[in-house]
């Protein structure tokens, strides 16, 4: 570890142009059960902790994956569940700022549940983009307008028909949905284009 630190802040000071520097790495071994535990929760309240604020929405950490707001890797569901078996929905839901996940059809925010869905900054044409646009057209268009729709996911009104009669999966819409409905629920919260005094955090 120590010498991960030292590789990292030699390339930052080279990028930079300004000395940087880490205190120095204390290494524990986790050896027993609630080690664990304590663990997990310190890394995702990295943000309260340090004051970091670029990532209101955890999008970086698995607290997405765990809560069913992103696809998550074959059997880490069940790796998660069998190495913290006392973490439970409502720890994680306060961990993500929410008492609880309601799904919600927003325009505004469709494209980006649907990027963040399948683990995307933005949409794009990979397998994954287009997924997730398939999903997105599906569920918004009962409740928005075609061209309200189209313009908030970047697609012509051919490419919303071809989308709209394709099949995406009933999981993926839900996931779309969550990530809506939890953007709303955090409104100014979720703003990283706002000082965090200025979002209530």
């Amino acid at each position: 570890m120590p010498r991960v630190a030292q590789a990292v802040a030699s390339a930052l000071t080279q990028a930079l142009r300004i000395p940087v520097g880490f205190a120095t790495t204390f290494v524990k071994p986790m050896l027993d059960q609630s080690h664990v535990e304590d663990a997990f929760t310190y890394v995702h309240r990295n943000a309260e902790k340090h004051g970091v604020g670029n990532d209101p929405t955890h999008e970086a950490s698995s607290l997405q994956a765990l809560l069913g707001l992103r696809v998550a890797p074959p059997g880490f569901i069940p790796r998660v569940r069998a190495l913290l078996p006392r973490v439970h929905r409502g720890q994680l839901l306060k961990l993500l700022g929410v008492a609880d996940l309601l799904p919600a059809v927003r325009v505004d925010l469709l494209a980006d549940a649907a990027a963040g869905a399948v683990g995307l900054v933005r949409l794009d044409d990979t397998t994954a983009g287009r997924r997730a646009r398939q999903a997105a057209v599906r569920l918004a268009l009962p409740t928005g307008p075609l061209d309200a729709v189209a313009d908030a996911l970047g697609l012509s009104e051919r490419s919303m028909r071809r989308y709209r009669s394709s099949e995406s999966g009933p999981t993926l819409e839900r996931i779309i949905l969550l990530r809506m409905g939890h953007r709303a629920a955090l409104g100014d919260r979720a703003r990283v284009d706002l000082p965090p005094a200025a979002r209530g955090a």
